[in-house]
């Protein structure tokens, strides 16, 4: 199971397509990759921002979903453990004015002001994120959302054992994640493994699960 320090590994990833090369999920749905992702930006991402919000991703790696998040919040954050990370993205991203990166200890938002934040996304970040780190992300959010500000995670659901090896899954589940939420006081508004049209869009390769929380 992938550790806090195991997860330094992508400081030294060569990231060929800034993220962009995970197209395994999109397969797994017989979908074109953009049109994949832009499925995940229209149920996930454009619901719940506007142009007066506050954005923090978990995670940017290169800046996968970063332009999706920057171009219409008010204000975006980018916080990954890992520097190369963020010294990629703020060179990337230096068009986008309200954006700005920041490391952490891969644990917690310190650089984060209390109740300034209107919406949190991470995507293939969590699922690769212990249960005690994710339980301490969680007091986190609790700390720099809004009220009435909402977390979308992505993160393990059910794998089985072959999936998890294969995959690098941590031990969180759908219910232990649930429970954590509610434990700091967040409210589980949505968990699904599946989206868009008829469920044509899913993220059942690996087990993993995509959970909607909110600070009342």
């Amino acid at each position: 199971m992938p550790t806090v320090a195991e997860n330094k590994y992508w400081n030294t990833y060569a990231w060929p397509l800034d993220g962009d090369e995970w197209s395994d999920q999109a397969a797994a749905c017989g979908a074109p990759y953009a049109v994949w992702k832009q499925s995940l930006v229209d149920a996930f991402i454009a619901p719940h921002i506007d142009a007066n919000a506050a954005v923090l991703e978990i995670a940017p790696g290169h800046g996968r979903w970063t332009p999706y998040l920057a171009m219409t919040a008010r204000r975006y954050i980018g916080v990954d453990m890992n520097s190369s990370c963020i010294a990629y993205c703020r060179k990337r991203f230096t068009r986008f004015s309200n954006a700005a990166f920041y490391s952490n200890d891969g644990r917690s938002l310190p650089m984060v002001f209390r109740e300034s934040i209107n919406y949190i996304w991470s995507f293939d970040s969590f699922v690769h994120i212990d249960r005690a780190t994710t339980d301490r992300y969680m007091a986190a959010f609790a700390r720099i959302l809004v009220h009435g500000g909402r977390a979308c995670i992505h993160h393990p659901g059910h794998p089985d054992a072959t999936q998890r090896t294969r995959a690098w899954r941590s031990d969180v589940t759908t219910e232990s994640f649930a429970a954590l939420a509610t434990r700091h006081g967040l409210h589980l508004l949505a968990q699904t493994d599946s989206w868009g049209p008829d469920g044509r869009f899913h993220a059942r390769l690996y087990g993993d699960c995509i959970s909607l929380l909110e600070k009342p």
